[in-house]
């Protein structure tokens, strides 16, 4: 009895954490929720980035994508199209069908295949939307994930006169995070930021010092911490709570 129940769990454990969609972005699986980190190469023109669409049940799916934007680049512009639908609202029109076992990819369909574009429009910063994909018969199969546009990095390189970084990093209750900024930027504050892009922690700063900031409040997780001059993102880079 006692195995029977042991077999049990284990069978109810292994179905609880199986994913009926995955999702892989350049060959690698990504989990509900987790975030795909891209900086765009083109600033004035689109940036394509295409992302296949596994369907692991024994039925065929008629999936429906939404995105929100959280946030998006002032200035910015994105779209998305799957099958032969693009649209730049928060949901596909057009359910696509993906066959019981079928990994809906760039490869087997081009540009059929789901796909996000990204144009900056000549804006420097960051940028990040939630895409999730669902059956439109059953919403309960679906999965999520987040992708977080940056390219503030190419500031970084053009400017040798910014840095900024945070040590300890990994850390758990406290950060220090050391910047050194041009004068022509005037006021700038230090802000920290969620995953979803809520503002955490800000702080005016000037010139070049160092901030220790108490992290007793943060949940163990991935934030984001940025120099930012009247709403434009300076540099940012990637901070882990433990």
């Amino acid at each position: 009895m006692k195995k029977l129940i042991t077999l049990l769990l284990i069978t109810i454990s292994l179905s609880a954490f199986s994913q009926d969609l995955i999702i892989r972005y350049k060959g690698i699986i990504y989990e509900n929720n987790d975030t795909i980190y891209e900086v765009p190469t083109s600033l004035n023109t689109d940036n394509s980035y295409y992302i296949d669409i596994e369907n692991t049940t024994s039925q065929i799916l008629e999936v429906l994508v939404m995105r929100n934007n959280i946030p998006l680049l002032d200035g910015a512009t994105t779209q998305f199209c799957i099958g032969s639908a693009c649209v730049t609202g928060n949901a596909s029109e057009f359910p696509q069908t993906i066959n019981a076992g079928e990994n809906y990819s760039h490869a087997a369909y081009g540009d059929q295949a789901f796909h996000i574009f990204y144009n900056p429009n000549g804006n420097y910063g960051v940028s990040l939307l939630r895409f999730a994909i669902f059956d439109i018969t059953n919403p309960a199969i679906s999965t999520a994930f987040y992708l977080r546009l940056d390219n503030t990095q190419s500031i970084q390189n053009n400017n040798n006169s910014e840095t900024l970084n945070a040590y300890p990093n990994p850390t758990s209750n406290r950060v220090t995070i050391e910047h050194n900024l041009n004068s022509n930027y005037g006021k700038t504050e230090l802000v920290i930021r969620n995953i979803t892009g809520s503002v955490l922690y800000s702080n005016p700063i000037n010139g070049s010092s160092k901030t220790n900031v108490s992290l007793e409040d943060f949940s163990a997780g991935i934030y984001f911490y940025s120099i930012e001059n009247q709403g434009k993102t300076i540099a940012t880079k990637k901070l882990i709570v433990k």
